[in-house]
């Protein structure tokens, strides 16, 4: 990251996520992280790969595809946990996506006891 240190201190985001799109450790469709690449050159992460290229049912984190004509969509996605209705931008075509919310819980952290302290 250093190498993309500009003069004022700060870091050229762009030019520093360009660069690990072309090493290949960045997906350049969702900008994940590709563990088990080795400088390979720009590729596309698993679930990217999958949506792409396997032709049943996929899941990813980010993005939906068109199950007529194969278009990969990852904007204005519904973010409730259920079924929608969703409209092919490039042909139309109407399908439903399944939307599965994980939900993670943060606890504070333990108090001490004032009574032990005596």
């Amino acid at each position: 990251m250093e190498d993309f240190r500009r003069e004022d201190g700060n870091v050229d985001w762009p030019e520093y996520r360009k660069a690990r799109v072309a090493a290949g450790e960045e997906c350049p469709e969702c900008s994940g992280f590709n563990p088990h690449a080795k400088g390979a050159g720009p590729q596309l992460c698993y679930d990217c790969r999958s949506l792409r290229e396997d032709r049943g049912e996929v899941s990813h984190d980010r993005c939906i595809r068109c199950p007529k004509c194969g278009e990969v969509r990852d904007e204005d996605l519904p973010g409730d946990d259920g079924s929608h209705e969703m409209s092919c931008d490039s042909c139309g075509h109407d399908y439903t996506i399944k939307v599965l919310v994980s939900w993670t819980y943060v606890s504070p952290p333990m108090e001490d006891d004032p009574e032990s302290e005596s």
